[in-house]
Protein backbone atom coordinates (compact mmCIF):
# COMPACT_ATOMS: atom_id res chain seq x y z
CA UNK A 1 0.00 0.00 0.00
CA UNK A 2 1.02 3.40 -1.08
CA UNK A 3 1.04 6.83 1.45
CA UNK A 4 1.29 10.17 1.60
CA UNK A 5 2.88 11.74 4.75
CA UNK A 6 1.23 14.72 5.11
CA UNK A 7 0.03 16.99 8.44
CA UNK A 8 -3.58 17.47 9.68
CA UNK A 9 -4.25 21.09 8.33
CA UNK A 10 -2.72 19.64 4.54
CA UNK A 11 -5.82 17.09 4.45
CA UNK A 12 -7.83 19.46 2.18
CA UNK A 13 -5.20 19.11 -1.14
CA UNK A 14 -3.44 15.55 0.72
CA UNK A 15 -6.90 13.50 -0.01
CA UNK A 16 -7.57 14.79 -3.64
CA UNK A 17 -3.99 14.11 -4.77
CA UNK A 18 -3.77 11.09 -3.24
CA UNK A 19 -6.97 9.85 -4.84
CA UNK A 20 -5.78 11.01 -8.28
CA UNK A 21 -2.77 9.18 -7.72
CA UNK A 22 -4.51 6.31 -6.92
CA UNK A 23 -6.40 6.46 -9.90
CA UNK A 24 -3.85 7.10 -12.45
CA UNK A 25 -1.31 4.10 -11.02
CA UNK A 26 -4.36 1.89 -10.53
CA UNK A 27 -3.33 1.33 -6.67
CA UNK A 28 -4.65 3.11 -3.83
CA UNK A 29 -2.80 5.79 -1.69
CA UNK A 30 -3.58 6.57 1.95
CA UNK A 31 -2.92 9.82 3.78
CA UNK A 32 -1.19 9.82 7.18
CA UNK A 33 0.17 12.05 9.47
CA UNK A 34 2.51 9.51 10.66
CA UNK A 35 4.80 6.93 9.19
CA UNK A 36 3.01 3.80 8.14
CA UNK A 37 4.35 0.96 8.92
CA UNK A 38 4.53 -1.79 6.23
CA UNK A 39 3.37 0.73 3.69
CA UNK A 40 5.35 2.57 1.03
CA UNK A 41 6.18 6.29 1.57
CA UNK A 42 5.54 8.05 -1.85
CA UNK A 43 5.09 11.50 -1.23
CA UNK A 44 5.82 14.21 1.86
CA UNK A 45 3.09 16.69 1.43
CA UNK A 46 4.99 19.58 4.09
CA UNK A 47 5.96 17.00 6.53
CA UNK A 48 9.46 16.78 6.74
CA UNK A 49 9.19 14.53 10.45
CA UNK A 50 11.48 11.16 10.60
CA UNK A 51 13.71 12.54 7.63
CA UNK A 52 15.93 8.64 7.91
CA UNK A 53 12.44 7.82 5.72
CA UNK A 54 13.85 7.97 2.26
CA UNK A 55 11.18 10.12 -0.14
CA UNK A 56 12.59 12.19 -3.02
CA UNK A 57 9.17 13.57 -3.58
CA UNK A 58 9.89 16.00 -1.73
CA UNK A 59 13.01 15.39 0.50
CA UNK A 60 12.16 16.14 3.80
CA UNK A 61 15.56 18.92 4.08
CA UNK A 62 13.61 20.68 1.09
CA UNK A 63 10.26 21.41 2.85
CA UNK A 64 12.24 22.08 5.93
CA UNK A 65 14.12 25.18 4.34
CA UNK A 66 10.88 26.13 2.59
CA UNK A 67 8.78 26.29 6.21
CA UNK A 68 11.59 28.39 8.12
CA UNK A 69 12.18 31.62 6.35
CA UNK A 70 15.44 32.50 8.32
CA UNK A 71 16.79 28.60 7.09
CA UNK A 72 15.91 29.05 3.34
CA UNK A 73 17.65 33.14 3.43
CA UNK A 74 21.04 31.50 5.17
CA UNK A 75 20.79 29.01 2.15
CA UNK A 76 20.24 31.83 -0.79
CA UNK A 77 22.64 34.03 0.53
CA UNK A 78 25.48 32.44 0.06
CA UNK A 79 28.09 33.65 -1.69
CA UNK A 80 27.86 30.91 -4.32
CA UNK A 81 24.24 30.95 -5.02
CA UNK A 82 23.20 34.66 -4.41
CA UNK A 83 19.63 34.10 -5.48
CA UNK A 84 17.40 37.00 -5.57
CA UNK A 85 15.18 36.75 -2.39
CA UNK A 86 13.42 38.58 0.46
CA UNK A 87 16.59 38.42 2.82
CA UNK A 88 15.92 38.15 6.62
CA UNK A 89 18.31 40.43 8.77
CA UNK A 90 18.85 40.86 12.99
CA UNK A 91 21.40 43.64 12.75
CA UNK A 92 19.02 47.43 13.01
CA UNK A 93 17.80 48.40 9.68
CA UNK A 94 19.29 52.05 8.34
CA UNK A 95 16.12 52.27 6.20
CA UNK A 96 12.30 51.92 6.86
CA UNK A 97 9.74 50.48 6.23
CA UNK A 98 11.08 47.36 7.43
CA UNK A 99 8.77 43.56 7.15
CA UNK A 100 9.20 42.01 11.29
CA UNK A 101 8.99 38.74 11.28
CA UNK A 102 7.47 37.56 14.48
CA UNK A 103 7.18 34.33 12.71
CA UNK A 104 9.41 32.47 10.66
CA UNK A 105 6.85 28.80 9.80
CA UNK A 106 4.13 30.69 9.20
CA UNK A 107 3.13 31.09 5.80
CA UNK A 108 0.19 34.04 4.89
CA UNK A 109 1.77 36.76 6.24
CA UNK A 110 1.11 35.62 9.90
CA UNK A 111 3.15 37.34 12.04
CA UNK A 112 4.22 39.92 10.48
CA UNK A 113 4.65 43.71 11.51
CA UNK A 114 5.32 46.86 9.35
CA UNK A 115 7.54 49.31 11.28
CA UNK A 116 7.93 52.36 9.21
CA UNK A 117 10.41 53.67 11.76
CA UNK A 118 12.79 53.47 15.31
CA UNK A 119 9.94 53.95 17.18
CA UNK A 120 7.92 51.14 15.62
CA UNK A 121 10.88 49.16 15.31
CA UNK A 122 12.15 48.79 18.82
CA UNK A 123 9.17 47.15 20.34
CA UNK A 124 10.29 44.10 18.32
CA UNK A 125 14.07 44.52 18.28
CA UNK A 126 15.00 40.44 19.20
CA UNK A 127 13.03 39.21 15.76
CA UNK A 128 14.43 38.91 12.53
CA UNK A 129 13.20 41.53 9.41
CA UNK A 130 13.47 42.32 5.95
CA UNK A 131 13.85 45.30 4.19
CA UNK A 132 10.19 46.34 2.31
CA UNK A 133 9.97 45.52 -1.17
CA UNK A 134 7.66 47.47 -3.48
CA UNK A 135 6.84 44.59 -5.74
CA UNK A 136 5.31 46.18 -8.49
CA UNK A 137 3.36 42.56 -8.67
CA UNK A 138 3.52 38.93 -7.60
CA UNK A 139 3.09 35.88 -9.15
CA UNK A 140 2.35 32.19 -7.69
CA UNK A 141 4.31 29.71 -10.15
CA UNK A 142 3.68 26.15 -10.02
CA UNK A 143 6.96 23.96 -10.74
CA UNK A 144 6.96 20.32 -11.19
CA UNK A 145 10.42 18.73 -11.38
CA UNK A 146 12.31 22.17 -11.87
CA UNK A 147 9.66 23.19 -15.02
CA UNK A 148 7.50 25.82 -14.77
CA UNK A 149 3.85 24.24 -15.03
CA UNK A 150 1.42 27.01 -14.31
CA UNK A 151 1.33 30.84 -13.20
CA UNK A 152 -0.82 33.01 -11.11
CA UNK A 153 -0.77 36.36 -10.34
CA UNK A 154 -1.94 37.74 -7.20
CA UNK A 155 -4.81 40.52 -7.55
CA UNK A 156 -6.55 42.72 -5.53
CA UNK A 157 -10.99 41.54 -5.18
CA UNK A 158 -12.59 43.95 -6.57
CA UNK A 159 -14.20 46.87 -4.25
CA UNK A 160 -11.25 46.70 -1.92
CA UNK A 161 -9.11 49.40 -1.28
CA UNK A 162 -5.65 49.35 -2.56
CA UNK A 163 -3.63 48.85 0.81
CA UNK A 164 -0.32 50.58 1.91
CA UNK A 165 1.81 47.46 2.72
CA UNK A 166 0.26 45.25 0.70
CA UNK A 167 0.40 41.27 1.70
CA UNK A 168 -1.04 39.41 -0.90
CA UNK A 169 -2.55 35.73 0.38
CA UNK A 170 -6.45 35.09 0.20
CA UNK A 171 -6.52 35.75 3.56
CA UNK A 172 -6.44 39.22 2.67
CA UNK A 173 -8.45 39.72 -0.04
CA UNK A 174 -6.33 38.59 -3.28
CA UNK A 175 -7.21 36.16 -5.84
CA UNK A 176 -4.83 34.03 -7.87
CA UNK A 177 -5.58 34.91 -11.27
CA UNK A 178 -4.51 32.55 -14.01
CA UNK A 179 -2.13 33.43 -16.54
CA UNK A 180 -1.49 31.33 -19.30
CA UNK A 181 0.66 33.13 -21.30
CA UNK A 182 3.52 33.70 -18.79
CA UNK A 183 5.80 33.56 -20.95
CA UNK A 184 5.16 36.45 -22.93
CA UNK A 185 4.11 38.91 -20.51
CA UNK A 186 6.67 37.56 -17.69
CA UNK A 187 10.16 37.79 -19.57
CA UNK A 188 13.54 35.86 -17.31
CA UNK A 189 10.83 34.26 -14.89
CA UNK A 190 12.03 31.26 -16.60
CA UNK A 191 15.63 31.92 -16.18
CA UNK A 192 15.03 32.97 -12.30
CA UNK A 193 13.21 30.20 -11.60
CA UNK A 194 15.95 27.43 -13.19
CA UNK A 195 19.00 29.40 -11.37
CA UNK A 196 16.66 28.86 -8.07
CA UNK A 197 15.65 25.31 -9.49
CA UNK A 198 20.13 24.82 -9.04
CA UNK A 199 20.26 25.95 -5.49
CA UNK A 200 16.99 24.55 -4.14
CA UNK A 201 15.93 21.58 -6.32
CA UNK A 202 12.35 20.88 -4.23
CA UNK A 203 10.66 18.21 -6.82
CA UNK A 204 7.19 20.09 -6.29
CA UNK A 205 5.80 23.62 -4.97
CA UNK A 206 4.82 27.07 -5.45
CA UNK A 207 7.02 29.56 -5.53
CA UNK A 208 5.74 32.88 -4.55
CA UNK A 209 7.94 35.55 -6.48
CA UNK A 210 7.44 39.25 -6.79
CA UNK A 211 9.10 41.88 -9.20
CA UNK A 212 11.06 44.10 -8.18
CA UNK A 213 10.48 47.56 -10.02
CA UNK A 214 13.64 49.14 -8.42
CA UNK A 215 16.03 46.93 -9.41
CA UNK A 216 14.20 45.33 -12.57
CA UNK A 217 13.85 41.72 -11.30
CA UNK A 218 12.51 39.10 -9.71
CA UNK A 219 12.85 38.26 -6.18
CA UNK A 220 11.84 34.79 -4.34
CA UNK A 221 9.27 35.61 -1.47
CA UNK A 222 8.80 31.82 -0.07
CA UNK A 223 8.22 28.75 -1.00
CA UNK A 224 5.38 26.74 -0.64
CA UNK A 225 5.67 22.74 -0.54
CA UNK A 226 2.15 21.92 -0.01
CA UNK A 227 0.23 24.33 -1.76
CA UNK A 228 -3.82 24.09 -1.83
CA UNK A 229 -4.59 22.35 -4.93
CA UNK A 230 -8.16 21.78 -3.79
CA UNK A 231 -9.51 25.13 -5.29
CA UNK A 232 -8.56 24.13 -8.94
CA UNK A 233 -8.96 20.55 -10.52
CA UNK A 234 -6.44 21.33 -13.56
CA UNK A 235 -3.66 21.91 -11.09
CA UNK A 236 -4.14 19.38 -8.79
CA UNK A 237 -4.07 17.02 -12.12
CA UNK A 238 -0.91 18.31 -13.49
CA UNK A 239 1.00 17.29 -9.93
CA UNK A 240 -0.88 14.25 -9.55
CA UNK A 241 0.17 13.16 -13.16
CA UNK A 242 4.04 14.68 -12.30
CA UNK A 243 3.95 11.99 -8.99
CA UNK A 244 2.36 9.04 -10.47
CA UNK A 245 4.75 9.38 -13.40
CA UNK A 246 7.64 8.86 -10.88
CA UNK A 247 6.22 5.93 -8.98
CA UNK A 248 5.56 4.28 -12.28
CA UNK A 249 9.20 4.10 -13.51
Amino acid sequence: MNYILSHPRLTKSAKPLANKIGELIGEQVLVSKIPLNKHKLIVRYGNSALPEIECEYNHPDYIGFAGNKLDLSKLLSKEEYNIRHVELNFRAPNKYPVAIRTELNRGGGIGMVIAENDNEFVKYAEFHWSYWYKFQFELGVHILGGEIVKVFKKVRSVGLEEEKYPIRNTQRGYKFKYKPNWKENYGGLEKFVAELYKVFPIQFARLDIGYDKETGGYRLIEVNSAPDLSQNKNTLELYAQFLAGKFAL
